[in-house]
């Protein structure tokens, strides 16, 4: 599969790194998670995780003056990600929604910038690039599929079906927030546009 650009192959390649980083750690991070419980640090570490991806989130859409579609898409998803997250019983499992949003995020990222790049050279998209969104999905499910495989294998590890299921999940929830994302810009562009026109003194008298 030849690259479009050197921002897909630089999405590609931090997707890569964020997996290979990912499966390198399941020996190690059960041993992490207890020391920091021990230590009453454990919820502390995970809460400030997720407030560093947050800021990086926020920071990157309010470079781009988000309107007030992407404003309510933000807060809808916002919401959810909250609940999803207080749902769940032991805060380890929230780590899943954090590497594996980060991985389907990189992924539909690259994808798009190929689906983009292909329609722009005339050719159209095609491959992965046809359907992103389904595409990005089902390789984020492969991938914490992958994941629970490896810890099926490793000493004082379990492979559990909730564990695939969270990461599928991830996958699911990211990609839905940035297509909604997408087209709430798209929205938001078609309304500035209507505005502009609007304005007094931007037609001519007949």
């Amino acid at each position: 599969m030849a690259l479009t650009s050197a921002r897909e192959k630089r999405l590609w390649l931090q997707a890569a790194l964020v997996q290979i980083a990912i499966y390198a750690s399941l020996a190690y991070v059960r041993g992490i998670s207890t020391w920091l419980r021990e230590r009453n640090l454990l919820r502390l570490t995970i809460g400030l995780l997720f407030l560093i991806a947050v800021v990086l989130i926020l920071d990157g859409i309010r470079r781009r003056r988000p309107g007030i579609g992407q404003i309510l898409v933000l807060a809808a998803f916002g919401v959810i990600y909250l609940v999803v997250l207080w749902d769940l019983k032991q805060v380890e499992e929230r780590v899943h929604f954090l590497e594996y949003g980060l991985v389907g995020g990189l992924i539909y990222s690259a994808l798009w910038e190929r689906r983009t790049n292909l329609v722009e050279a005339g050719t159209g998209p095609r491959g992965l690039a046809r359907l992103p969104a389904v595409s990005t999905i089902v390789i984020t499910g492969l991938l914490g599929w992958g994941d629970e495989g490896i810890q099926a294998i490793l000493p004082e590890r379990f492979y559990e079906l909730r564990d695939v299921a969270m990461n599928f999940a991830a996958g699911v929830l990211v990609v839905a927030a940035m297509v909604s994302m997408r087209r709430a810009r798209a929205w938001d562009s078609r309304r500035a546009g209507r505005l502009k026109g609007e304005r007094p003194g931007s037609m001519t008298d007949p």
